[in-house]
């Protein structure tokens, strides 16, 4: 599967969606938030709105702040600024394809 970040987040989130469909099942999708390298912030954010334009139902993120100790990105304070404005947008249901 080849394709960029944004193309990749919709195959996949549409997959997702499908199978759960004709399994009758809640679809759900972990966004990574840890091992950020600097300049990729934004992909976190993204990969949360875009899930949830596909239709994905449930949207988690493993770490809390990048462990706070282990496997840390970058900037572990900016992927939680993201994740979370990403997480409040999807939850005032004004997402939009970007």
């Amino acid at each position: 599967m080849g394709g960029n970040f944004k193309e990749r987040i919709f195959w996949f989130s549409d997959k997702i969606v499908k199978l759960a469909r004709e399994n009758s099942k809640i679809s759900g999708l972990w966004v990574q938030a840890v091992s950020i390298p600097a300049g990729r912030e934004d992909d976190v954010y993204n990969s949360v709105i875009w899930a949830a334009s596909r239709g994905i139902e449930v949207i988690a993120a493993w770490s809390y702040k990048d462990y706070s100790f282990l496997n840390l990105s970058d900037n572990p304070e900016l992927v939680w600024e993201k994740l979370t404005k990403a997480f409040k947008r999807v939850l005032e249901k004004n997402h939009t394809l970007s």
